[in-house]
């Protein structure tokens, strides 16, 4: 009977592991499925050109860089030939730097221009992977509301971050301005200011 029981314990707590796994794996599915994306909706647009305006929270676009948080705003023109799309766009994004001079973490908004052009497939093609293709292909969604580029966004804004990364407020200014104490002018001030009992020790040749 103690046997029994223990079994019925395992078993119970192996149940549970299974629900709890399932349970995970279908959060992550509608994850990924649902919320990771930068869509735009194009279901039942005609051919010409329309105004597209959209926003997207910086963790639903996956691997976007640490530095950008808030919204991805984009506003722009899509112009539509058959399954063929041209979008001229701009978008931007608040991002959190820190100064390569005074290591001081400061905001600036990194605005980018999104020129994109691609046809868009429920399933793409296998036959044309072996093509050059001078456009994306990009994938839908499996009820043809929405193209997907959050991978084109993400890129864009990726190599948008500038290498060389200073503070608004210290653009522009020389070292001396940001830093006076450390002024070359100020510190031959400091050494010719040196106590009196120590200035024997300025004649005194080191070879």
């Amino acid at each position: 009977i103690i046997y029994w029981k223990q079994f019925q314990k395992i078993g119970r707590e192996y149940v549970f592991l299974g629900k709890l796994f399932i349970f995970r794996n279908f959060v992550r599915f509608f994850r990924i499925d649902n919320k990771e994306m930068f869509n735009l909706f194009i279901q039942g647009l005609k051919d010409g050109e329309h105004e597209i305006e959209s926003e997207v929270p910086v963790e639903e676009i996956p691997e976007m860089f640490s530095e950008y948080f808030g919204i991805v705003k984009l506003k722009g023109k899509l112009k539509k030939i058959g399954n063929r799309y041209a979008l001229f766009a701009e978008a931007e994004c608040q991002a959190k730097m820190v100064c390569d001079i005074t290591l001081e973490d400061f905001t600036e908004t990194i605005k980018v221009e999104v020129n994109l052009s691609f046809k868009t497939e429920l399933k793409p093609d296998k036959s044309e992977s072996s093509k050059k293709k001078e456009e994306a292909v990009i994938k839908i969604s499996p009820d043809g509301k929405y193209a997907d580029i959050a991978e084109e966004i993400r890129e864009i804004f990726a190599v948008s971050l500038p290498m060389k990364r200073i503070a608004p407020k210290y653009r522009g200014k020389e070292f001396s301005e940001i830093f006076p104490e450390y002024d070359a002018n100020s510190v031959e001030g400091e050494v010719s200011n040196v106590d009196d009992r120590w200035a024997p020790l300025k004649k005194i040749n080191i070879n």
